[in-house]
């Protein structure tokens, strides 16, 4: 098991908590929890489709869908801000 990959989306997210002033032990908690499960099933669903078809993907493949999940995530997390601060 890759522990890079759980530790990396854990501390992006931990670090947009904390910019966002909205880190609380026990949400962050719950939402790394939630975060590595998606993660799990994610790399669960890729092994048993490349095991399925009996090819592999390149691990460059990997880091970028990971990448595109991520920066989707801080988008999303930056125009959800972004509202909130224009309307108040």
């Amino acid at each position: 098991m890759d522990w890079a990959l759980y530790i990396g989306a854990i501390g992006a997210w931990g670090l947009i908590r904390r910019q966002q002033n909205k880190l609380k032990p026990i949400h962050f908690l719950l939402e790394s929890l939630y975060i590595c499960i998606a993660i799990f099933i994610l790399s669960f669903f890729g092994d048993a489709i490349t095991t399925y078809f009996n090819f592999s993907l390149p691990q460059t493949l990997y880091y970028w869908i990971g990448g595109l999940i991520m920066f989707s995530v801080a988008c999303y997390l930056s125009l959800k801000s972004w509202k909130v601060s224009s309307d108040g």
